[in-house]
C-alpha cells in the first residue's frame, strides 16, 4: 500500500460528499413519508426510521408499500456502520493492488486492541451512492 497523489485524492473527497448527500436524501425521503402519514417527524435519523418501521398500513400506506419500505429500511441498516465510518472517520487515500482506495478510520468505532477501518474503491463508492438513491426513491414512491 502507498499513499496516492493529492489530486487523485480529490475524487474520493467528491465521492464522500456525494455519499453524504445521498444519505441525506434518504433522510429527507423518510421525513417526507412520515409527514404524509401524519406521523411525528423526529430530529434524529434513528427515531424516524423506528417510527416509519412502526407505521401501519392504511389509507396513506398500502400493504405492498409498507413491505417495500420495511425491506428498504432493513437494507439501509446494513449501510449504517459504513455511513458512520465515512462520515466520522479520518480519510486517507491509498493505492492497493493497483487500485486507488479511500480508507476511513473512525475513532468512535475503535477500541484499544482493534481499529475498524473501511476501505472503498471508486466503483464501490459509486455503488453505495446508487443504492442510497434507489432507497430514497423507494421510500418516496412506494
Amino acid at each position: 500500500m502507498s499513499k496516492i497523489e493529492p489530486q487523485e485524492t480529490y475524487a474520493f473527497e467528491i465521492a464522500r460528499s456525494r455519499f453524504t448527500d445521498a444519505y441525506a436524501s434518504v433522510d429527507r425521503a423518510i421525513n417526507e413519508r412520515l409527514f404524509r402519514l401524519k406521523a411525528k417527524v423526529h430530529s434524529n435519523h434513528a427515531a424516524n426510521v423506528k417510527s416509519l418501521m412502526k407505521a401501519e398500513p392504511g389509507p396513506h400506506l398500502s400493504k405492498t408499500a409498507k413491505a417495500n419500505i420495511d425491506e428498504t429500511l432493513a437494507e439501509l441498516s446494513t449501510i449504517q456502520s459504513i455511513r458512520n465510518g465515512i462520515t466520522h472517520g479520518q480519510m486517507t487515500a491509498l493505492k492497493f493492488e493497483n487500485l486507488n482506495h479511500a480508507v476511513f478510520v473512525n475513532a468512535f468505532q475503535s477500541s484499544q486492541r482493534v481499529t475498524n477501518t473501511i476501505m472503498l474503491n471508486q466503483s464501490q463508492f459509486d455503488q453505495l451512492i446508487k443504492t442510497l438513491a434507489d432507497f430514497a426513491k423507494t421510500i418516496r414512491e412506494a
